[in-house]
């Protein structure tokens, strides 16, 4: 059970989280930190938190669970604001969606004793919406939810967080950091990666348009979709910069096994050509 759940960032995971668990009664107060006074707005009126903050230190005044919900770039200046506010009795976790360089964020910017108290964490899901208006009780149903903890972490503050996704209706899993983001670079960065440069090759070739129109059934259809409906989409704000490169990186030995199979159609379309 959470006394006091303070969310640092307003949108689809962080606000999904806080429905979730307050409708199986597993919170008492709920308060979102942010910057966009609409956003923060949308989120009281919507009754998703009971209260939102502008001020870090106020939001997180007396919170028992802390859970960073701003894109992995943000993350250094949060940890920095909430060194030496952190305490014993505080759990503080994040959703970011990769894991070695949040921890690395995390261990410079918190003392050792309050380092132990962060929880790293990555919940599997999410739609191709975003913002509070599409958070959904019901997102982490079913999902998995991964964390990383690390070897001085306290055991205490991971089974308060496995507790906290289990009662949001998640299956909490294990994994270390490391091996994490090999694992999340190979199955989720580089696939939007590359749904973003096919779109892009689209755009390039022309007509993007009519090749959306024709090909959405068949590939890449968040991409497409995305594209049809004019979001243009910087695409390292979808996927941590680090993680796509190396998802690309280990699609490299498939692209070399690739590059013969072309080089023999080819030579053997200029013979049939020449015949």
């Amino acid at each position: 059970m959470i006394n006091k759940l303070t969310i640092v960032g307003i949108g689809l995971i962080g606000d999904s989280l806080a429905r979730a668990l307050r409708r199986v009664g597993y919170v008492n107060e709920i308060v979102g930190f942010g910057r966009n006074l609409n956003n923060l707005k949308l989120a009281v009126d919507l009754g998703v938190v009971d209260h939102a903050e502008v001020n870090l230190a106020a939001a997180t005044k007396d919170a028992d669970m802390i859970v960073i919900a701003v894109p992995v770039g943000a993350m250094t200046e949060i940890f920095s604001q909430l060194a030496g506010r952190i305490t014993r009795e505080t759990v503080v976790t994040d959703v970011g969606s990769v894991k070695t360089s949040v921890v690395t964020m995390a261990r410079e910017a918190l003392g050792a004793a309050e380092f132990a108290r962060f929880v790293p964490g990555h919940p599997i899901a999410g739609t191709e919406e975003s913002g509070v208006a599409a958070s959904r009780e019901d997102l982490f149903q079913s999902h998995q939810i991964i964390l990383s903890p690390e070897p001085e972490t306290d055991p205490g503050a991971v089974e308060t967080v496995r507790a906290m996704w289990e009662a949001a209706g998640a299956t909490v899993r294990m994994i270390e950091a490391p091996q994490h983001d090999i694992i999340l670079a190979a199955s989720s960065h580089l696939p939007h990666v590359l749904a973003y440069a096919l779109v892009d090759l689209y755009v390039f070739v022309g007509d993007a348009l009519r090749f959306l129109e024709h090909g959405r059934a068949h590939v890449l259809d968040g991409a497409a979709h995305e594209f049809a409906q004019g979001l243009l989409v910087d695409v390292g704000e979808l996927v941590d910069v680090e993680a796509g490169l190396a998802g690309l990186d280990l699609a490299q030995p498939g692209q070399e096994r690739f590059v013969p199979v072309k080089a023999v159609h080819d030579i053997e379309r200029q013979a049939a050509l020449a015949g």
